[in-house]
This record gives C-alpha cells, sequence and structure tokens, in this order.
C-alpha cells in the first residue's frame, strides 16, 4: 500500500486533536503533520505525539500554507480549524491543487468539518430535504446567503471541484465526551452548559423540547479514520457535491439532557435542587453561558429532522447511543470539573463573527 502524507489542521483542538490521536494509533503507519497556533500547544502535541511532525504556524497566511503541502508533500487535508470562514479552506484547497499538479495528477484529498446549525429547520433548511443523499449541495446553494456554514460549504465545494481536488464534508452535530487530544480535550455545548448549572445553582432548559442530533467524541473520530482509510484505499467513495457525511448516531431530548444533569449535578453535591427551570430569554441563555445571542439556538437548541445513511453505507458503527449517552452523563460534569474550560477559539470567533 502506497504510503500517504496527512495534514491536521487545528491539531490542538478538541475534534482535530482527538482526530491526530486516533490516526497516529492506525496500524497502517503513514506521514502525519499536524498544525498548532502556539509553541505551547506544539509542545503539548509533541510531547503526546513525538513521532509526528508539528508546525507551529499562521494557516492564515497563504504563502505558509502553500509551503507545507508542497514541502511535506501533502496528499489529504484535515479540516478541523473553522467551519465559519471559507477562506482557510480555500487556501488549503489551493495549495491541494498546486501539489496534485508536481505529483502528476495524483489524486489529493480535502476533509472539511462542518456543523449541523445548517441544516437545521429553524435556521431555514426545508423540511422536505431530510437524507443526505438527497440534493443536499444543490439546497445548501439555493440557500447559502442565508446561514454563514451553509455559504462556507457550498464555497469550498464549487472551489474544490474547479481546482480538481476531491473534497468531502463531515457535518458535525453536538458532540460530547472527554477528547483524546493533547491541549484541549472538552467540546463547546455540554461544558458550557454544565458551568452554568455550577455558576447559577440551577438548571434551566428551553420551553421547547427540542430533539438534536448528537456523537461521542470516539464515534465521531471513528468517521474520519474511516474516510481516511477509504481514501488510502482508493475506494471509490462519494465526494464533491455528493460527498456531504453526517456524523449522526443518535438523538438527545433537550429536556431529558437538563433533568439528567441536573440531578447528576445535585448528586455530587454541586447544586441544592435538581428542579429544572425554563429560561426567560434567549438573552438570559446567551448571558449565563457565555455567548452572542444570535448563536444560543445554534449551539442548544437547533432541533434537526436530518437523516444520515451515507456514513453507515461505508460501515460506520457508533458505540454509543442514547441510552449510554444518559447513563454516563455524569462524565460531562466529570470532565468540566477535571479541566474547567473548553481551551477554544470557538467562542471569541462567534463574538467576533456577531461584531460584539
Amino acid at each position: 500500500m502506497a504510503q500517504y502524507s496527512i495534514l491536521i489542521t487545528g491539531a490542538a483542538g478538541y475534534i482535530g486533536g482527538s482526530i491526530l490521536s486516533a490516526l497516529v494509533s492506525l496500524e497502517d503507519q503513514h506521514n502525519i503533520f499536524a498544525t498548532v497556533r502556539t509553541f505551547k500547544q506544539a509542545d503539548a502535541v509533541v510531547y503526546q505525539h513525538p513521532g509526528i511532525t508539528v508546525l507551529q504556524v499562521d494557516v492564515t497566511h497563504e504563502k505558509e500554507i502553500e509551503h507545507i503541502i508542497s514541502t511535506h508533500e501533502i496528499d489529504i487535508v484535515i479540516q478541523a480549524a473553522s467551519s465559519i470562514d471559507s477562506r482557510l479552506s480555500i487556501q488549503l484547497i489551493s495549495a491541494l491543487s498546486k501539489r496534485k499538479q508536481r505529483n502528476g495528477g495524483k489524486n489529493v484529498w480535502f476533509i472539511h468539518t462542518s456543523g449541523l446549525g445548517g441544516f437545521c429547520v429553524q435556521n431555514g433548511w426545508p423540511v422536505e430535504e431530510r437524507e443526505d443523499t438527497g440534493p443536499i449541495f444543490e439546497t445548501e446553494k439555493r440557500l447559502m446567503e442565508t446561514f454563514p456554514i451553509r455559504k462556507t460549504d457550498v464555497e469550498i465545494t464549487e472551489y474544490a471541484e474547479v481546482m480538481g481536488v476531491d473534497s468531502l464534508i463531515v457535518v458535525l452535530p453536538i458532540i460530547y465526551g472527554k477528547g483524546t487530544g493533547a491541549w484541549n480535550q472538552l467540546s463547546i455545548n455540554l461544558p458550557i452548559y454544565v458551568k452554568s448549572i455550577i455558576q447559577s445553582g440551577r438548571a434551566r432548559k428551553f420551553a421547547e423540547n427540542t430533539k438534536v442530533s448528537a456523537s461521542h467524541i470516539s464515534d465521531l473520530v471513528s468517521l474520519y479514520t474511516l474516510l481516511v482509510s477509504k481514501i488510502i484505499a482508493r475506494e471509490d467513495i462519494p465526494r464533491g457535491k455528493e460527498g456531504y457525511y453526517f456524523a449522526l448516531a443518535h438523538r438527545i431530548e433537550g429536556w431529558e439532557v437538563a433533568e439528567s444533569l441536573s440531578g447528576a449535578a445535585k448528586a455530587r453535591g454541586l447544586i441544592a435542587d435538581s428542579t429544572v427551570e425554563v429560561w426567560e430569554s434567549d438573552a438570559s441563555a446567551a448571558e449565563a453561558m457565555g455567548v452572542p445571542e444570535m448563536f444560543v439556538q445554534v449551539l442548544w437548541n437547533s432541533g434537526d429532522e436530518m437523516i444520515a445513511r451515507r456514513p453507515f453505507s461505508l460501515g460506520w458503527s457508533p458505540k454509543w447511543d442514547r441510552k449510554r449517552f444518559i447513563d454516563n452523563i455524569d462524565d460531562e460534569i466529570a470532565a468540566v470539573l477535571e479541566l474547567g474550560e473548553a481551551k477554544s477559539s470557538l467562542v471569541s470567533s462567534l463574538f467576533k463573527f456577531a461584531g460584539v
């Protein structure tokens, strides 16, 4: 089997770091490279994975990215750094295209990490377009100006096609569980909510008992490694406008999560009363959880009706379901008590995007 060179951006993050750990542990060893933003992050990743090349770089600099992909002869890029702004992805795709021209036309791959918020009815997604084998790209293109994640997905897919780069989009629901990366092991959604419960002494819920899709971090990572293994084996998998992979392992209900976390927090003596109250408004929820108001529903209450078929058709087999999640809900509290808060720039980027 030919050896591949794989670059993971955002390798100090919750998603990127966990993907990196999984790829390093694969039996078929390939050349793995990782980008991080700071020297401290680089030191942490090198300490955990001494056998890989860690690059401390500003990935917004086009020339630096082009140099990295050219010098290290990168075949596959897993973009785990940002799903809102398309500019970084466009630069990575451009660099991959030039790499393809120099390697005699051998396929190069770009795996983008997107979010489920763009596929929720309350964010403008049509009810009738639910299956991932349907006209997902065409619908996103028609609605691309109404939600930033959709616009980014469309721009990436179209540009990759023009540049001769094979692209895949992995769509993330709520991701939970302690990560396995070297720097940040906490997700955003549940840890922020857990902290709001502890700090206010009370769990709260939204007025509507919304169902949302979710995946444990280990199951999400298994999807990325499955896709990489298919690429390396040169299997003919859906790509480009057909290459959407929704990492939807199971659904959870907002009220059940709130009540379960409240009960677990009370059992630990962190709160005195496990009664769950209703948020007065999105503004009060935003203030308690420290995010811009415009993203409250997107992060915690954007119910979806999407049906994921494509990942399962490739052999994806999640190990966590709703029952296992609820039975182990205390893990989310334990992770927050151990680690504090996520070492992530996501929340600050949300404020920047909201102009706050």
